[in-house]
């Protein structure tokens, strides 16, 4: 089980990371990590990160993340029956 866990918060770390190279550009350029996270700047800060495409942006990461956490657990799944 514990196997199971290790690599499938790994396939998520490396999913997080693919989507933030796939997604994370606007125009050519990465947005910084802190801005992508960053949940500062209250109603006016929501709608910023609503126009600009952050709050998309954001959702694309996390759910390559969790794909990645998923192919993780079954593969560690099918590694252990092995």
């Amino acid at each position: 089980m514990k196997n199971i866990l290790i690599i499938a918060v790994t396939g998520g770390i490396i999913g997080i990371i693919a989507g933030y190279l796939i997604f994370g550009r606007i125009m050519g350029e990465y947005v910084s990590i802190q801005a992508l996270f960053s949940t500062e700047g209250g109603a006016l800060g929501d709608v910023f990160r609503s126009v600009s495409g952050i709050k998309e942006m954001r959702q694309n990461i996390l759910f390559t993340g969790l794909g990645g956490v998923i192919l993780g657990a079954l593969a560690g799944f099918f590694i252990r029956k092995r």
